[in-house]
């Protein structure tokens, strides 16, 4: 099965998915290019705080995803109910950007392969 950049209203509910939050196009477009390259399978779910009528759709995905990507600059522009989903699943919020830990979104899954 081949990866999947997935953007609402859809959802695949797997093992190996993510929710990436607030990423830049260029984030985004780094993650597809490598995507492409690598043999493992990835779900990784799209939402930005600009996506007004998906905020339901974010909540859902941060109750069970295994990790929630989150852009650490651009954390104050999600709406309180996403904030509030993330902030009940501290163990699996993961931040990037710069002055974190994972400067580029595209570090994490280098770093944190799937096996």
């Amino acid at each position: 099965m081949p990866s999947h950049l997935i953007t609402p209203p859809d959802v695949i509910h797997l093992p190996n998915s993510f929710l990436v939050l607030n990423a830049l196009d260029t984030n985004i477009s780094t993650l597809s290019l490598w995507l492409q390259t690598v043999p493992e399978d990835y779900n990784i779910h799209l939402y930005h705080s600009e996506m007004y009528t998906y905020h339901d759709w974010a909540v859902q995905i941060a109750s069970w995803a295994p990790k929630i990507l989150v852009e650490k600059n651009h954390i104050k522009y999600l709406v309180p109910r996403v904030l509030e989903s993330i902030d009940r699943r501290t163990d699996a919020v993961v931040y990037f950007g710069p002055g974190s830990e994972y400067p580029e979104l595209i570090h994490y899954f280098l770093k944190n392969r799937l096996e």
